[in-house]
């Protein structure tokens, strides 16, 4: 297995406050797996739809095996 290590600043709103106001906002998970998801699909995107032809449908499908992997 590869292992790659980075650092990451995080530059878009990625907090969620909880019921009450007055708790401070705090980082989740979920939102870090999403931008970080969203990025990796942007940069696959455009080698699976080229190793595909211009197939959309099949480099979707290729990208989703991929994600699917990691």
């Amino acid at each position: 297995m590869q292992i790659i290590e980075a650092d990451y600043n995080i530059v878009t709103p990625m907090f969620i406050g909880g019921g009450d106001k007055a708790d401070a906002p705090e980082i989740r998970p979920p939102s870090i797996k999403g931008a970080l998801r969203f990025w990796w699909r942007a940069l696959q995107w455009g080698a699976c739809l080229n190793s595909h032809n211009q197939d959309v449908s099949a480099a979707l499908k290729e990208l989703h095996r991929q994600e699917a992997k990691c």
